[in-house]
């Protein structure tokens, strides 16, 4: 019967509008009850110039819709009028009318300037997507639960409000968290049905439910039970008839309205619940009717355009029998041309034929790059002091030049099912002397089912935002000083194996699980040197004797894109493995790192651009009988780092680094408390080479005083230039 329902779209817009109407079918009974009806168009006229301003400058809509939103929000809940001869109604009218004045100013300078104005009053609820649809039930299931537990108060509030009491100051933080709630509804309906409907859905049917009953909950019933029939019965007719889905939807409101206010004149208020009912089924039943008499011309447009695919078809086929027709006459009449134009030459005469060429062994192809990380520092702390400031491996180390970093990069597809990685490291330590390392060599399968991958060799553990990445994709000057103490100055890696599964779900999804030697400078939080002294305790040798005796790693990813222009990146990672203080001893380490993005979506190179990327660490390191106090040593750090790419090649950062440190071990700087505050600008001439200039300011409970850095960094790339993950 109706032939709607076999479009997911349609099926999709239905369940938008049943899930929009029910919510401010709902939230509308208080905004009639209070008297607030242009708080509801205020309220959306402010989100509709956040769209229109985030059009106008080409930026997310979601998030300028959100903060025009809930200021006004926050006003109108705080507003007040001493005045006597003047009404909030009027105020909150200045506010409706001026946004509407600068939305339809805005709007008129986008590049679609008049279908813009068109969604933002009538939305476009047929086009959402199922992610808009998705982020949309969740915000209005959330404020339906915070509604279903302070229900009671809230229409306290309302009755209040419609009788003039005066309100307690618990009463006005009740009202803004309902204002806050409302505003959150009315940014996403927006979004997807326009600010026109939206209104429709808040004010129409509470005031056709009051004009049915006077009880509460038939009011409710009524108000929910109107706007749902308003939402099918909408789409139904837009359907039918190809009439706009915001703009038929209302009129159906207005429809309801009129029959609720004929039985208001008509019939007493007893019978106005039960007449309503009746109504509103006679009214399915005509308009079930209407259908009928007006049969769907869908099977009949499917039926011409399956004639004329036919018809196309048959064309098509006289066309190719055509081609080759002419191909062999063309054919046939270049052999006659040639033959008549050969020279009449005896066979003893041509020459013999070539030899056929040796085959080809080809020749294997090897992506080769050079990249040097290159600073001169200046400090106040001495030279000893500035080198435990600045622990990471690849940190600028001296006052004056440092060479950071020389890496070689070998990379290559060594068949139809592997790739291959190696990273080799030169550095001159601050004594002078040459150090070359392998950093990574490993193999990675490209080629396993169901998402699924394996690499196998040395490589840096997948646990954070940092750890697995290499020093010319930091876009700071030295390590964090998080991971620095907790992984030691090179980072945590080491030989073994790790599976990798990109997970089949509508988001971005991956999960890693490794298995690693956890022995020597690159574990120092686990099986570290021998010999060596840490928190009052010497490190022992411990020798592999089964798999608890490896390092085992997990990390989990998850990725969303929150509109056009922003995408936002979370994981959780942890870590277990032995430690060398004892011969039963472990460490854990758990972890959780942020890493989000914006850009503008027409972009010079990437530019303007904004990100933001944070990591949480906390370790728990066992002891032989629990250390000092009995338990086991427990510290924790982390880094926020802000990057602001305000023009083409220009980059501005700032990072934070804490660790609140052990009071015990305030004189180690490898456990005391540290603070970092690290500003930078950063000068891209091209994509291979860079210049940057930071600052730190550190402070720590081992330093006398707060001592400060100056690091001017230079870097250049030769050779293959892949792409940084994201």
């Amino acid at each position: 019967m109706f032939s709607w329902f076999q479009y997911p779209f349609m099926l999709q817009a239905l369940f938008a509008c049943l899930a929009m109407g029910l919510i401010l079918g709902y939230l509308g009974i208080h905004v009639v009850g209070r008297g607030i009806v242009f708080v509801d168009l205020g309220l959306g006229q402010l989100s509709s110039m956040g769209v229109a301003m985030a059009a106008y400058f080409e930026q997310d809509a979601v998030l300028w819709s959100m903060a025009f939103t809930l200021m006004g929000a926050t006003i109108f809940s705080v507003l007040k009028v001493r005045d006597p001869r003047l009404r909030l109604e009027a105020i909150i009218g200045i506010f409706y009318a001026v946004s509407s004045a600068f939305t339809v100013l805005l709007i008129s300078k986008t590049p679609h300037g008049e279908g813009d104005i068109q969604d933002v009053l009538f939305g476009n609820v047929l086009a959402l997507s199922p992610t808009q649809i998705q982020w949309m039930l969740i915000v209005f299931g959330l404020v339906g639960v915070i509604h279903a537990i302070l229900g009671k108060r809230f229409f306290a509030l309302t009755y209040a409000k419609s009788s003039g009491e005066t309100l307690s100051r618990q009463d006005h933080l009740y009202n803004f968290v309902f204002y806050i709630l409302l505003a959150f509804v009315i940014v996403f309906a927006i979004r997807a049905g326009g600010v026109i409907p939206v209104f429709s859905f808040l004010i129409v049917p509470p005031v056709a439910a009051i004009m049915l009953s006077k009880r509460n909950g038939w009011v409710i019933f009524w108000s929910l039970t109107i706007a749902g029939l308003s939402s099918f019965w909408g789409l139904h007719f837009s359907f039918l008839y190809d009439f706009p889905a915001g703009a038929t939807i209302v009129s159906v409101l207005g429809f309801f309205v009129l029959i609720c206010f004929l039985m208001g004149l008509f019939l007493g208020r007893r019978m106005r619940s039960n007449a309503g009912l009746i109504s509103i089924v006679l009214m399915g039943g005509s308009l079930l009717g209407q259908e009928t008499q007006n049969p769907d011309p869908l099977p009949q447009i499917l039926a011409e355009v399956q004639q004329l695919k036919t018809e196309l078809a048959s064309a098509q086929a006289r066309i190719s029998q055509l081609e080759s027709q002419l191909s062999a006459l063309k054919e046939s009449q270049n052999q006659a041309a040639a033959i008549a134009a050969a020279p009449s030459t005896p066979p003893s005469a041509l020459p013999a034929p070539s030899p056929a060429p040796a085959r080809s062994t080809g020749l294997k192809l090897l992506d080769i790059s050079i990249d040097t990380l290159s600073s001169a520092a200046a400090s106040t702390a001495e030279e000893s002091v500035f080198r435990d400031l600045q622990a990471g491996g690849h940190d600028p180390k001296n006052r004056g030049f440092t060479l950071q970093n020389l890496e070689l990069t070998l990379s290559g597809v060594v068949d139809p099912y592997l790739r291959g990685d190696a990273h080799l490291v030169l550095q001159i330590d601050e004594n002078g002397e040459t150090n070359v390392e392998v950093e990574e060599v490993y193999l990675t399968t490209l080629a396993l089912p169901a998402g699924l991958q394996v690499k196998a060799g040395t490589f840096f553990t997948d646990f954070g935002r940092l750890n697995p990445s290499h020093p010319h994709t930091w876009t700071f000057a030295d390590q964090p000083v998080v991971l620095s103490r907790l992984f030691g100055p090179d980072g945590l890696r080491g030989p073994g194996a790790q599976l990798n599964w990109l997970i089949p779900l509508p988001l971005y999804v991956e999960a890693s699980l490794g298995l690693q030697n956890a022995q020597g400078e690159t574990a120092v939080s686990f099986r570290s040197e021998a010999g060596e002294e840490f928190a009052g305790y010497e490190l022992q040798e411990r020798p592999v004797h089964s798999l608890s005796d490896l390092l085992l790693s997990t990390h989990w990813k998850v990725s969303s894109d929150w509109g056009a222009n922003f995408t936002l990146l979370n994981g959780v990672s942890y870590l277990r493995g032995p430690n060398a203080s004892g011969p039963d001893q472990q460490t854990q380490i758990w972890g959780l790192d942020l890493y989000g993005k914006w850009k503008r979506p027409r972009n010079d190179h990437g530019f303007p651009f904004w990100s933001i990327q944070a990591e949480y660490l906390w370790r728990r390191y066992e002891l032989p009988g629990q250390g000092l106090n009995g338990d086991p040593l427990s510290d924790e750090g982390g880094y926020v780092q802000w990057n602001w790419g305000f023009k083409r090649r220009w980059v501005a950062g700032i990072r934070c680094d804490w660790l609140p440190g052990l009071a015990d071990f305030a004189d180690d700087p490898r456990l005391d408390q540290r603070t970092r505050w690290a500003p930078n600008l950063t000068f891209y001439p091209s994509e291979f080479s860079k210049i940057r200039l930071q600052l730190n300011f550190d402070s720590a409970d081992s330093l006398n005083e707060s001592e400060r850095s100056a690091i001017l960094q230079f870097e250049f790339m030769m050779g293959a230039h892949g792409g940084h993950s994201f």
